[in-house]
């Protein structure tokens, strides 16, 4: 692949990313407020866990639990 074609790809890439942004933008603001905090809770959860599971990272299931409790029990919904 050329520098040209890689250079489309990589604007092809980005327009595509904005896309998809812009279409979860508009459908996160379509949630009841109620579901836009399910949504973000969900979404800092997800994150947590991958941040456990990260390769090269030694986190027991028992301290990932652990970790995952006081996340969700420090939470106000």
């Amino acid at each position: 692949m050329t520098n040209v074609n890689g250079k489309k790809a990589s604007t092809t890439k980005s327009f595509l990313e904005e896309i998809f942004d812009e279409i979860e933008s508009e459908t996160f603001g379509e949630l009841d407020p109620k579901d836009q905090i399910l949504e973000n809770l969900a979404r800092e959860i997800l994150l947590l866990e991958r941040d456990m599971t990260v390769p090269g990272t030694q986190t027991s299931d028992a301290s990932r639990v652990e970790r995952l409790t006081k996340f969700i029990e420090s939470k106000d919904f």
